[in-house]
């Protein structure tokens, strides 16, 4: 058990492997912060808070970082600061990467974890990045009825909604489905 009393700076810090944070409590400012040359987490890192305490979440920052959205599992990440930061990541990968840390129910906490990093840049007014992670928080949802075919055949509409439209989030696709309706209807209407 370890506690942050005074402001932890991990601005010269490169984690090369796995950096857990468990059961450590931090009860001030927080500071995780990359260089452009030289980034603080590499591909294979994996960085983990749960169950960390944070007793002000709005006092943790991330600066000029690459992150992943598993790394926020089971933690609120709602008030955290993003600075200048890219969630490069496959949902697929992520999935993989929570179930061989043997996390239990693994979709489900990637997707609340990408709903409130959601929240968090539309807060922000990172309004593209926000959409990228309420389609991914859906997704993940979908991929867990995808593998657990019982609950698959009630979620039609979901799906339908996925093909559609992208969850809603995905302009392109649901242009190209209106211009698609819009052709079948002129043809019908034709014969």
């Amino acid at each position: 058990l370890a506690s942050f009393s005074a402001v932890p700076y991990f601005g010269a810090a490169i984690f090369g492997a796995v950096a857990f944070f468990k059961n450590v409590t931090f009860k001030d400012y927080v500071y995780f912060r990359g260089q452009p040359e030289r980034k603080a987490f590499g591909d294979q890192t994996q960085l983990s808070f749960q169950p960390a305490h944070l007793e002000k979440p709005d006092r943790i920052s991330f600066h000029a970082l690459d992150l992943k959205p598993n790394w926020f599992v089971n933690v609120d990440s709602r008030k955290f600061e993003f600075t200048d930061v890219a969630f490069n990541y496959d949902l697929i990968d992520e999935l993989e990467r929570l179930k061989k840390a043997e996390v239990s129910e693994p979709h489900r906490l990637l997707a609340i974890a990408c709903r409130q990093l959601a929240v968090n840049a539309e807060e922000h007014q990172r309004y593209r990045q926000a959409a990228d992670f309420r389609y991914a928080s859906m997704d993940a949802q979908r991929l867990e009825w995808l593998e657990d075919r019982k609950i698959m055949k009630f979620q039609f509409l979901h799906w339908l909604y996925w093909i559609a439209s992208g969850y809603g989030e995905r302009v392109t696709r649901a242009f190209f489905t209106l211009v698609v309706l819009w052709l079948w209807f002129a043809f019908s209407y034709m014969l």
